[in-house]
């Protein structure tokens, strides 16, 4: 089979879905100039989302538009991902997705990464319990005030209580996000709970 029908036949797959097409660039862009397999793939599953954030206003989109399984399922099981092919898991809000735990079992075996905002945090930890995820990636934009305020919604709880539950099973990863509502403090705050609790730690610079 040529570069161009396996990578055709992908981008069908994510294409199905009108709110996801830019995962149909993404593999024809990024990951697809050089090799016939995938080293990683971002599925955007949904745009749905339960967060507020000031610095991305998905939330705020309609219609709502969610990826199917099925196309999920058609394009994990194209001949351009193998074995070793890692995943990432979002949104919006992963657990926003109608259909979240079929999902989940689809990926069963596979090596990915979810992302959620840990807003549903017994849900969260439910799921994460339940099928064994192994990767978890969380925002924690500064203190519990600044939280607040840049995601408006008071859940900086919610993300804490998950790291600290489920570290002993998953590995935690938590993102930062540099913008005009924190600080040079709020920076330091997240990073020191990440070294104290020996969590994976990064960052992201909001642009406008």
């Amino acid at each position: 089979m040529s570069y161009k029908t396996v990578g055709s036949r992908i981008k069908q797959g994510c294409m199905q879905t009108p709110g996801i097409k830019d995962l149909a660039y993404v593999l024809h862009g990024k990951y697809w100039m050089n090799t016939r397999k995938l080293k990683n793939i971002m599925l955007y599953v949904t745009n749905r989302c339960n967060s507020r954030c000031k610095h991305c206003l998905i939330w705020a989109k309609r219609p709502f538009e969610d990826l199917s399984v099925e196309a999920m399922k058609h394009i994990i099981e194209s001949d351009s991902v193998h074995k070793a092919t890692t995943f990432g898991l979002e949104g919006g809000e992963f657990f926003e997705h109608p259909e979240y735990e079929e999902i989940l079992r689809l990926f069963k075996g596979r090596d990915y990464t979810l992302l959620t905002n840990g807003i549903r945090a017994d849900l969260v930890i439910e799921m994460a319990k339940k099928h064994k995820i192994k990767k978890i990636n969380m925002s924690l934009d500064g203190t519990k005030e600044t939280y607040k305020y840049m995601r408006g919604v008071d859940t900086y709880e919610n993300v804490i209580r998950i790291a600290l539950e489920l570290k002993s099973q998953s590995e935690i990863f938590l993102t930062y996000t540099f913008s005009p509502w924190n600080s040079l403090s709020d920076y330091e705050h997240v990073k020191k709970f990440c070294e104290d609790n020996n969590f994976g730690f990064g960052y992201n610079i909001y642009q406008n």
